[in-house]
């Protein structure tokens, strides 16, 4: 297919979109587990296409387990291929529990995992837990999932990571969580209200893992941090909920029971803004994303009627709730779905086609927003959105027992994968029984396509960079694939080519200006390029020899 580009001025924003609003169906599903309890945290997409997983089990060798548990509850870190295959895995901890991990990949192509872990030095655990209570516990592994370091943080009572992340100039890693402890030990600060309280507690780690500075983040009461990201500034957002009121570094009192507490701080961890946002009853934010214009969208669950912030009535028990602020934290708009019951939100991303994508778990019927009844149990319910927040579509998916979802990721336009808890055995959407047995959690990869999604036209203010086809697909020369998409760290483009001549990789942002090129090799190859440090966006990447193009277009978030 051959690509002309052009560069049209002072038009009009749109993207048309014709979305066709298919549900999606499911591509493949796993289930991952040994004899015992595997219950999954987190999944992210990987720079090969493929996957990392992780989650506490207490498994024997057992079903894709390779290793016995080394105490009660372990790390489980587990990469698959892009075909949702088991390439390894890693049992990593001490003698007592070490739960609810979370993991990103690093720079070097290994892994930074970081969870709660009461274990004293044992197995993979150098040092004791701190008062015998909960520390974070931050584990660095190698490409192939083998232990580097690991480092114990913490101080005299519980301390719990929600997120983490990679500096933007990938010198350091960040640990983002809460904390009930006083200063003492690696916590340099005091708790703001009192050791009953929680406050939002960050480390900076070097690349060999030592802590290079601590920051305490709260209010007089509860304040508990439940989602972190590093933004397009090379700062960070934390958020979670608060019950707190002025004081310390929160400058607005709650509004109802819980209120969603946001947070930006630069990169060195100065707070530049805080901004909360609910209603008169409870509101629980869980989840966020940066936006292609620059500002956020958050996610939670609220059981508020209309007040405050919350423009839509509750639907049951809890809804999800959904916030679109600006970069400054104003509130653009809200959004509320829900069915009779109860329903718990736990992921929001801007997806390819500007819109975005809520997962969570629902035990509702059909009502409301929610289209399809309860399949059993709690069963995980993904909700499509366009771009101002309206439903596209809904789907549930499940099994006859629990199906709790812990994470959803779009990989390619209109293809996400979901990372889940399932106890459910063969049933409803289930295909795969549990490894244990009746009563068992196992992880729950699926994969689903929702297709239907075509974009007519592309064009923007200022410059916007527009790509047409125009030649048959028959005679194409060039071939470029870019993954994961979207990505926030490294996009790792996959090209062919059988056109004569000198080949070039140019990357455009939104508005066509050049941020990258580069010659590469006239023959089919691989090629990785670090856009941490990018603005959220779309990106397109442009392959040329002669004059012949190719084209993939990516979004950073």
């Amino acid at each position: 297919m051959k690509i002309k580009l052009y560069m049209m001025l002072s038009l009009f924003v749109a993207l048309c979109i014709n979305t066709m609003a298919q549900t999606p169906t499911i591509s493949w599903q796993f289930a991952v587990g040994g004899s015992g309890n595997d219950s999954l945290t987190d999944l992210r997409t990987t720079a090969d296409g493929g996957f990392i997983a992780c989650g506490k089990s207490n498994s024997n060798t057992s079903g894709n387990k390779s290793n016995n548990a080394l105490g009660g509850y372990d790390y489980w870190v587990v990469k698959l291929n892009s075909a949702g295959a088991v390439t390894w895995n890693r049992t990593i901890g001490g003698m007592a529990d070490d739960v609810n991990p979370y993991v990103t990949q690093t720079p070097d192509g290994g892994y930074l995992v970081a969870g709660k872990s009461v274990s004293t030095i044992s197995g993979n655990k150098t040092e004791d837990a701190i008062n015998l209570s909960y520390d974070y516990w931050v584990v660095k592994l190698d490409k192939n999932g083998l232990v580097q370091w690991d480092n114990t943080v913490g101080s005299i009572q519980l301390e719990a990571p929600r997120g983490l992340a990679v500096s933007a100039d990938n010198r350091s890693y960040m640990v983002a969580g809460y904390a009930f402890s006083n200063n003492g030990y690696d916590k340099t600060e005091l708790n703001r209200g009192s050791s009953v309280w929680s406050d939002y507690w960050l480390i900076k780690l070097n690349k060999k893992g030592v802590v290079t500075w601590n920051k305490t983040f709260g209010g007089g009461n509860e304040d508990v941090l439940t989602s972190f990201i590093r933004t397009s500034d090379a700062g960070y957002m934390m958020g979670g909920h608060s019950y707190s009121p002025a004081e310390y570094e929160k400058t607005d009192s709650f509004l109802g029971n819980n209120d969603y507490w946001i947070i930006k701080i630069n990169s060195a961890g100065t707070q530049q803004w805080d901004k909360i946002y609910g209603g008169k009853f409870s509101d629980y934010q869980t989840c966020m994303a940066q936006t292609a214009d620059g500002g956020y969208i958050l996610g939670g669950y609220s059981n508020s009627p209309v007040s405050f912030s919350k423009t839509d009535g509750f639907r049951g028990g809890t809804d999800y709730w959904i916030v679109k602020i600006d970069a400054a934290g104003n509130k653009q708009w809200d959004k509320t779905f829900g069915g009779a019951g109860k329903d718990y939100l736990y992921s929001v991303k801007q997806t390819i086609d500007g819109g975005y994508i809520l997962g969570g778990t629902s035990n509702s019927n059909a009502g409301n927003e929610k289209t399809e009844n309860s399949i059993g149990g709690n069963d995980i319910w993904i909700v499509k959105l366009d771009a101002n927040g309206n439903k596209i579509w809904d789907k549930t998916y499940g099994g006859s027992d629990d199906d709790i979802l812990s994470s959803l990721t779009e990989i390619s336009a209109n293809e996400y994968i979901i990372g889940a808890t399932s106890k459910s055995p063969v049933s409803g959407d289930k295909s795969m029984a549990t490894v244990g047995g009746t009563g068992f959690n196992d992880f729950w990869v699926v994969r689903i396509s929702a297709g239907g999604a075509k974009a007519k036209a592309l064009t923007a203010q200022s410059a916007q960079l527009i790509v047409k086809a125009d030649e048959n697909p028959l005679t194409q020369k060039l071939g470029i694939r870019v993954s994961p998409n979207p990505t926030q760290d490294v996009a790792v483009i996959n090209y062919t080519s059988v056109a004569n001549g000198k080949l070039t990789l140019t990357v455009y942002d939104n508005n066509g200006k050049t941020v990258l090129q580069k010659p590469l090799a006239n023959n089919a190859g691989t090629y990785s390029v670090n856009i941490s440090g990018y603005a959220a966006g779309l990106y397109h990447f442009v392959i040329t020899s002669g004059k012949s193009n190719a084209t993939a277009t990516v979004l950073k978030q």
